[in-house]
């Protein structure tokens, strides 16, 4: 029966403190204000708390009650006393200290961890055994024998009852406090199959206060903490909060213990007025000053007062400040700290007020004047607007049409031989456009010439791309590169060029398998400066990695392909000679020659230059010069001098030195 009717009690604690929970969840719903628009929130709350407990047995709960009244009382002397004073020596205010009681060392004796009462009575609480309220007196008694604010039987008080009763010497006054059921009550037991139970009924309500009765019976959860260190964290937390805010205080006296009306204890009062410490709260707000501001803050209010600031100074803000002061003769009342001027009495703010209200129906006049001259721009501003929006949608009018007419002359242009390139553009353009029709006009050449290339085969594409890359890098610097020519890639796989074609493919296919090439985009005669200085003709064919040298008899045995990757630049003549150099890595050695005059040599140098732009994403060095530096495979740096003549009929290799070779062209 005793086990039931303790959980029976537990029970309609636990429903009465979901019940109060739940109710002041809703409240703060309702009340809450969202803000999405970036505003400031602004809030007030109010905490009404009643003072301290005495009774003729004192137990836990008035024990949390007098704990939470010593821990506001602390907030107290720190923003009330503490801050105000530390505030005129900050400020460099002159201030005699006045002392009042800090109650800190009564409040670290509650909740300090480890050694706190609160701490101590959660240690006994996790002792296996049976609950003995005795162990906590017992253990205080060790811990607190020296401290001034505890007394108990085992610290020397005898006429207290043995680790039963022990007192706490509050800043309100001393508490006798009775062990007994502290402990039961820390721990406030909560069966979690009464909380199932609650859970799965059908009221919607007790399944909100009960959340946890959801988890399964075999989740292991931990111990739930016990009343007194929750009750501690929520007091800090509310410390911590108040600290962030700007409280005000009303102490309200009890008049009597009766609670009867036109009853005055006087003995109880005064109690009252001691221990809510409010004898040395007079002292501070007496001793100090009944307002301050920031200087700033001040002549923004009260410069229209003095001539010396109105209507603008030319000083510091605080010098702005002494002169409105030194003006009216109020040196006396009032000091200047580091950032704020104190004022001592209300009747020297109200003053000021007067001073202001009087100079506000001074200047009203003026002020009308400006909000009708104000009134009369913004007037003739929304005129002005309209007129300049009259006018932008007029220009924007005019732009449409002619947009429109530009859209119907080139309607189905692209079906047109010359795809339009003989038609105008449309006159009447809008100022606004002069300069877009300049861009319209290059956007259109552009797209004209895209479908002139479009309709092209992808042979001649490619020939078109050749000649545009030659013409970026030639143009002024080799005026002979024959871009009128027709330019043939691939001779010597044609029929009609090659008579044995079917031999040079069945060459090349293995080759081009034996090195991964797969493609062959230019192959000509070349004649070539061999070692001993002397012209060799040679075929050369280009393929997508590889660049093949081959003997001019039937069998084409190869001399060795070059990589795409080993050539580091070109360098052609500036006459209408056909020399050419590519200049290669070390390993392999530049290579010298010259195509036959049949076949252009810009197409040879470019149909290399853009294999590599295409393989390698950039782009080789073409140099223009008529005195080639090169350096052959194992051999110094030479040099190729080309010279027009009329004393030869063909091309030839004229060795002129040791390292020098001339190339004679016919003239």
């Amino acid at each position: 029966m005793a086990k039931a009717a303790y959980a029976r009690d537990a029970l309609a604690k636990m429903m009465y403190e979901r019940l109060f929970q739940l109710v002041v969840k809703r409240v703060n719903t309702a009340v809450e204000v969202n803000v999405t628009d970036g505003t400031k929130q602004m809030a007030m709350s109010v905490i009404d708390i009643y003072g301290f407990e005495v009774f003729g047995v004192n137990s836990f709960e008035q024990f949390c009650i007098n704990y939470c009244n010593e821990k506001l009382q602390q907030l107290h002397i720190e923003l009330v006393l503490k801050r105000e004073q530390q505030l005129y020596k900050d400020e460099g205010i002159p201030w005699v200290q006045i002392t009042y009681f800090n109650n800190e060392v009564i409040c670290s004796m509650i909740d300090v961890h480890p050694e706190g009462m609160i701490s101590i009575l959660d240690e006994e609480c996790l002792r296996p055994g049976a609950d003995d309220d005795k162990r906590v007196v017992i253990h205080m008694d060790k811990t607190f024998q020296k401290h001034d604010h505890y007394s108990s039987h085992g610290t020397g008080k005898k006429e207290m009852k043995n680790a039963v009763e022990f007192e706490i010497k509050h800043y309100a006054g001393v508490v006798k406090y009775n062990i007994t059921g502290f402990m039961d009550k820390n721990k406030d037991t909560q069966f979690q199959d009464l909380k199932r139970l609650l859970y799965n009924c059908n009221m919607s309500t007790l399944k909100e206060m009960f959340p946890e009765g959801a988890n399964p019976i075999t989740d292991i959860t931990k111990r739930p903490t016990t009343v007194g260190t929750q009750f501690k964290n929520d007091m800090i937390e509310l410390v911590d909060t108040l600290q962030k805010q700007e409280p005000h205080y009303v102490r309200c006296i009890m008049p009597n213990a009766n609670k009867m009306p036109r009853e005055y204890d006087e003995e109880m009062c005064l109690n009252q007025v001691k221990y809510l410490g409010l004898v040395e709260n007079m002292r501070v707000r007496r001793a100090g000053y009944a307002y301050r501001m920031t200087y700033e803050r001040f002549v923004k209010r009260y410069k229209l007062i003095c001539p010396d600031t109105w209507p603008s100074f030319k000083c510091t803000a605080r010098q702005a400040c002494e002169k409105i002061i030194n003006f009216y003769h109020l040196e006396q009342l009032v000091s200047y700290g580091k950032t704020l001027i104190f004022i001592r009495t209300p009747k020297t703010l109200y003053y000021f007020e007067e001073l202001r209200e009087a100079k506000i129906i001074k200047y009203i006049s003026v002020l009308i004047q400006r909000w009708v001259r104000g009134h009369l721009a913004r007037l003739l501003v929304k005129k002005m607007k309209a007129a300049y929006l009259m006018f932008l949608r007029f220009r924007k009018l005019k732009v449409r049409h002619w947009i429109n007419e530009l859209c119907a002359t080139y309607h189905g242009c692209e079906l047109m031989p010359d795809f339009g390139k003989s038609i105008p553009l449309p006159s009447n353009v809008p100022v606004v456009l002069k300069k877009a029709v300049v861009l319209v006009e290059k956007v259109r050449q552009n797209w004209i010439a895209r479908r002139k290339i479009l309709a092209l085969s992808p042979a001649d594409q490619y020939e078109m791309r050749l000649k545009v890359h030659a013409y970026t890098e030639l143009a002024g610097r080799k005026p002979h590169w024959r871009f009128q020519e027709k330019w043939i890639g691939d001779e010597f796989s044609m029929p009609e060029k090659n008579r044995n074609h079917m031999q040079f493919q069945q060459a090349m296919r293995a080759f081009q398998d034996l090195n991964a090439d797969t493609a062959r985009l230019y192959s000509a005669y070349v004649t070539k400066l061999s070692r001993a200085g002397k012209g060799e003709r040679r075929i050369y064919v280009l393929c997508d990695l590889h660049l093949y040298r081959l003997d001019e008899s039937c069998t084409m045995k190869t001399k060795g392909p070059i990589k795409l990757g080993e050539i580091k630049a070109i360098t052609m003549g500036s006459g209408n000679d056909q020399a050419l150099v590519l200049h290669c890595v070390p390993e392999v050695g530049d290579c010298v020659f010259y195509v036959d005059p049949q076949r252009p040599v810009a197409e040879f140098a470019f149909a290399v230059w853009f294999t590599f732009l295409r393989k390698y994403k950039q782009k080789l060095p073409v140099y223009i010069t008529n005195e080639i530096k090169y350096t052959p495979f194992q051999k110094l740096e030479c040099t190729l001098q080309l010279e027009a003549t009329t004393a030869t009929q063909k091309p030839t290799f004229k060795q002129t030195g040791k390292n020098s070779t001339t190339l004679l062209w016919p003239n």
